[in-house]
């Protein structure tokens, strides 16, 4: 039990890292993709709460690719026993960190585990940035200071 709660908490700690490095490079690729949609659109100053609505289109849009594509890699790889919307329906789950236990892997390689925990690592980010980017906007349309 107590080497368990040692192993816990240096691993938290690199997570909350992690998830602050990977979300900080994804929102440089947001910004980037603004400062494209302001030179084609002719717009030196966008308003802040126009700016931040296509910040959060654009992560809904990532987060609704990637779900997509694992799933779908997922389905490819288990053709016979899962069908499209259980694959998806599996990374939505593990994403959100819910994890009912009722669809799991047949796949017991170590490459499927790495691809869990990646759509866990990675999907968490997005998920994050997504509630983020969802609160910058509320809080931009209600007018407090944000």
């Amino acid at each position: 039990k107590y080497f368990v709660i040692l192993y816990t908490i240096p691993g938290m700690l690199l997570m909350m890292s992690y998830l602050n490095i990977f979300s900080t490079i994804i929102l440089i690729v947001l910004r980037k993709i603004i400062k494209t949609i302001r030179k084609l659109s002719n717009l030196n100053r966008m308003p802040d709460v126009v700016e931040q609505a296509i910040v959060l289109w654009v992560s809904l849009l990532f987060l609704c690719s990637y779900l997509l594509l694992m799933a779908a890699l997922m389905h490819l790889q288990n053709k016979d026993n899962d069908s499209f919307p259980q694959s998806l329906y599996f990374y939505v789950i593990s994403m959100t960190t819910v994890g009912f236990g009722d669809i799991t892997l047949i796949d017991h390689t170590y490459l499927a585990a790495i691809r869990v925990l990646f759509v866990f690592c990675v999907g968490l980010v997005l998920v994050s940035l997504v509630f983020q980017r969802y609160q910058r906007v509320s809080c931009c349309l209600s007018e407090a200071p944000c």
